[in-house]
């Protein structure tokens, strides 16, 4: 029997890693994506994590639990080209609409996405950091909905063969 041996864990190609930025963090990116993707979520009881709002038989809805809005944009990191979800609170996202023409052509703007020094949950920014770069060479737009999956995976009462855009 010969063991199938590496230091790199294996990839899923069709999913991206989320990225939720920490106090002191920091992102220099350029936008993949045309627009956000944005959906209502729940913070479970524990307070330590959350799960999709799915309208229909909602879990989160069922128990009471507070609801907030999340956005996930698709980008490529400036420092070593790595493709990532970048997860926006609505207010780095209100901020970000705020800088735009056309909030549905974001594809290709360079961005700084940063957090506070106090603590993980101060104040995420968004900002333009630059024009939109022409001639940018960019890797395709990918579904999200395969990440958000993964993100959710065993969470109790979530049937995400059912998660949809």
């Amino acid at each position: 029997m010969t063991l199938k041996l590496s230091s790199v864990p294996p990839r899923d190609p069709a999913t991206l890693h989320v990225e939720r930025l920490k106090a002191g963090q920091e992102l220099l990116c350029h936008a993949v994506s045309q627009s956000v993707f944005g959906l209502t979520t729940h913070w479970n009881e524990s307070g330590r994590h959350s799960l999709p709002c799915t309208s229909v038989n909602c879990p989160g809805c069922k128990k009471g639990l507070p609801a907030r809005w999340k956005g996930f944009l698709h980008v490529i990191r400036c420092s070593d080209r790595k493709q990532l979800l970048v997860e926006l609170t609505s207010t780095a996202t209100a901020l970000l609409h705020d800088q735009v023409p056309q909030i549905d052509q974001l594809r290709g703007y360079r961005l700084r996405i940063y957090r506070g020094r106090g603590a993980d949950n101060s104040r995420l920014r968004c900002e333009l950091y630059g024009e939109k770069m022409q001639g940018l060479v960019l890797p395709s737009e990918i579904d999200l909905i395969p990440s958000l999956r993964k993100i959710w995976r065993g969470v109790p009462d979530l049937d995400l063969d059912t998660l949809t855009a």
